[in-house]
């Protein structure tokens, strides 16, 4: 389970029965129960929405029409920020002629 042996458990168990008392004890283990079966069910669905996702992304034609594209969009936004920063100091180097 972790990595401990049925003694560990016992032990544990014992331990658990004189703290929380023999009232509490049975109310809390259920508790437990819940929370770890919880805990497990979320690490199933975890890993079922992880290897969806894995296959989802695998490109069915080799992915070069994608990798062309991004390279593009690439291109294109610094060839507009170049732009957008030359019309930037054309403004400032009408600012400082105006003064």
């Amino acid at each position: 389970m972790f990595g401990i042996g049925l003694t560990e458990i016992i032990f544990i168990v014992v331990l658990a029965l004189l703290i929380l008392g023999p009232e509490k004890f049975p109310e809390m283990a259920k508790k437990a129960g819940k929370l770890f079966a919880q805990f497990q069910r979320m690490g199933r669905e975890f890993k079922n929405t992880v290897a969806e996702l894995d296959v989802d992304d695998k490109p069915k034609d080799g992915g070069s029409e994608a990798a062309g594209e991004a390279e593009e969009v690439e291109a294109s936004s610094e060839q507009s920020s170049v732009s957008s920063l030359d019309d930037l100091d054309d403004s400032d180097d009408g600012d400082k002629r105006g003064r």
